[in-house]
């Protein structure tokens, strides 16, 4: 983070992708990031499908609260429209707590050919966020012209670690304002270094780090 001149940063557990006891995966990620301070942030990852997501949301609030939950529709196998998705998303509103939604984990060219996981619909993410009042929503891993359609919704943010175009990262900037096109570097699935060079040559201002 140093070398590249990241300050704070939003982190989540890569395993809770794929393990389902979520808690447990948040209380290491906690231990984690205590061992370097300030400057790391957690985010719990919840599956709202899991029938104990709510005792799960109680155990991490009383760990340290997140800065955000994180969601991963597609890997969990549900829709984000799903009425259970939807009552996650209102508790996250209610508590005040933006919802990180992973579009994709990485490039669905690098999946391997037995696990190809389709990324979440763009259609999906704004109808969830047209039901739930107050919800702020952030888009991750999100390619240059779904970032666009994305963007046109009040209340919805996008991070660049899925648009590493230089110049489709300033036109999003220029349109959209750098409040809404936040840092996002994908790392440790892609290059954290990749992602700051577009960041500073696109003149995104200071914003939320994850």
């Amino acid at each position: 983070m140093d070398r590249w001149g990241v300050r704070q940063a939003w982190v989540s557990s890569l395993e809770a992708v794929f393990r389902s006891d979520y808690l447990d995966c948040y209380r290491e990620l906690v231990g984690r990031v205590r061992q370097v301070g300030r400057r790391l942030k957690p985010a719990l990852t919840l599956n709202p499908s899991y029938p104990g997501w709510e005792e799960d949301l109680a155990g991490a609030l009383s760990i340290a609260k997140p800065v955000a939950i994180r969601l991963h529709p597609n890997y969990h196998g549900y829709a984000l429209t799903d009425e259970r998705a939807l009552g996650l998303l209102r508790r996250s509103a209610k508590l005040d707590l933006p919802v990180l939604v992973a579009v994709r984990l990485q490039d669905e060219r690098l999946h391997h050919p037995a696990c190809q996981v389709p990324a979440v619909p763009v259609k999906q993410i704004i109808e969830a966020k047209r039901q739930v009042r107050g919800l702020r929503l952030i888009a991750t891993m999100v390619r240059a012209a779904e970032a666009e359609t994305l963007l046109a919704t009040s209340g919805i943010s996008c991070d660049i670690s899925g648009c590493q175009q230089r110049a489709m990262v300033a036109k999003l900037t220029a349109r959209f304002g750098a409040e809404r096109v936040l840092f996002g570097s994908g790392y440790p699935l892609q290059y954290l270094n990749t992602a700051v060079w577009v960041a500073r040559d696109a003149t995104l201002t200071r914003n939320p780090k994850r």
